[in-house]
């Protein structure tokens, strides 16, 4: 992925420039930059920030994210994630209000362009849908959004939304009527998406998201959640199909950053792991389908049956992969995964240097010994599997 980043709160135990090094180190390069560090702390999840006792001022703010910046990550988003609900308390609801404001003023003043949040809660922390509250609640929500919305726009940032099944916009559907409301009661463009697949995935697939939402997504959050779960888990112990989630997003939105969230340091390894070997499964099926991959090195330009010279074979699938810039450990997996599915593979490496191109054959014969290599032409190499099956 171009984007691929962590919550700085997956280590809220580091310094910032604890957590960025860490990242760096572990392969992330964006993050949504969170209040909940020892050196930038007072978060309060639903609540209202605790910002004056902690000294979070605009200039913190920057110095934080530019702490990140110097270390190669780019800061995506700020998370602010207050009350935006507050029912049945107007004096509560404009100290919410007031308190995010003032983070729209350090999100500016830092050059962070989105500021992220969730609904809110009900009082004593209610959450969860009733009919006594499922319209008046959705009201709410849009007058206090609008007005946010228009501080927002105000000071040139966006309001990324997560909503979630458990709460007043359980489902992708629900979240764009939001969207088109506040559009068209008050022409505002900048209320985003932060989405977050594991909290639809009980209302809305890995298809639904996308074709809901697709225009509106900021970014996105990768934990994983089993469909009946209250809460989430990290990404991989759940229930949603990431290679179908990640062909969605390799097609539709392959530039927009994606942000793990519930990971933590012990986990990170794990987890970039299973997001490394769901997002090859997903290019691979990709590229079977005759889809344009960017950031994969790939260009797949054409598919065609071509049938053996035994007419008894099975026709063959012969697949053309034009690179268009070496990456060679992804490139070489992606040959194999098609060599181990009987495919012949010819290479047009036109935009590669001749180095470029032998190191990605000589990773496939490493893993693949049954195979010949045929050079067609300074620029165009063929791999056919010698067997069946491998």
């Amino acid at each position: 992925m171009k984007k691929y980043g962590i919550v700085s709160r997956s280590y809220g135990n580091m310094t910032i420039a604890e957590t960025a090094k860490f990242m760096a180190a572990h392969g992330f390069n964006c993050t949504e930059l969170c209040m909940s560090h020892p050196d930038f702390g007072g978060w309060a999840y639903n609540g209202i920030s605790a910002l004056d006792e902690n000294g979070i001022t605009k200039e913190l703010t920057k110095e934080k994210a530019d702490i990140m910046r110097d270390n190669g990550i780019d800061v995506t988003a700020f998370g602010v994630f207050t009350d935006n609900l507050t029912p049945g308390d107007d004096e509560y609801r404009q100290k919410s209000r007031d308190a995010f404001v003032r983070c729209m003023d350090f999100a500016a003043y830092a050059e962070i362009k989105n500021l992220s949040t969730e609904l809110g809660f009900r009082p004593n922390n209610k959450r969860g849908l009733t009919t006594e509250f499922y319209e008046s609640d959705f009201q709410r929500l849009k007058e206090n959004f609008i007005w946010l919305g228009s501080a927002a726009k105000e000071r040139g940032v966006n309001i990324c939304i997560e909503a979630c099944v458990i709460d007043i916009i359980p489902s992708a559907k629900r979240l764009r009527d939001f969207i088109w409301q506040i559009n068209k009661e008050a022409g505002l463009t900048n209320i985003k998406v932060l989405l977050d697949m594991a909290n639809f995935i009980a209302n809305s697939d890995e298809d639904d998201a996308f074709k809901y939402l697709a225009p509106y997504i900021a970014y996105f959050h990768g934990k994983d959640r089993k469909v009946n779960d209250c809460y989430g888990r990290i990404l991989g112990e759940g229930e949603i199909d990431w290679v179908k989630f990640f062909m969605n997003y390799y097609r539709i939105t392959p530039d927009l950053p994606f942000i793990l969230e519930y990971t933590n340091a012990e986990t990170t390894d794990l987890t970039n792991e299973r997001v490394e070997r769901f997002t090859r499964q997903a290019k691979s099926n990709l590229a079977f389908m005759r889809y344009n991959v960017q950031n994969m090195g790939l260009d797949f330009e054409r598919m065609a049956l071509n049938k053996t010279a035994d007419s008894q074979k099975s026709p063959q699938l012969v697949v053309e992969l034009k690179f268009i810039m070496p990456e060679t450990v992804e490139d070489a997996d992606i040959i194999i995964d098609l060599l181990r599915q009987n495919k012949t593979v010819i290479m047009n490496c036109e935009k590669l240097d001749k180095e470029s191109s032998k190191s990605i054959i000589d990773s496939v014969i490493v893993n693949i010994t049954d195979v010949r290599v045929q050079q067609a032409s300074d620029k165009a190499y063929v791999l056919t599997p010698l067997r069946e099956s491998m």
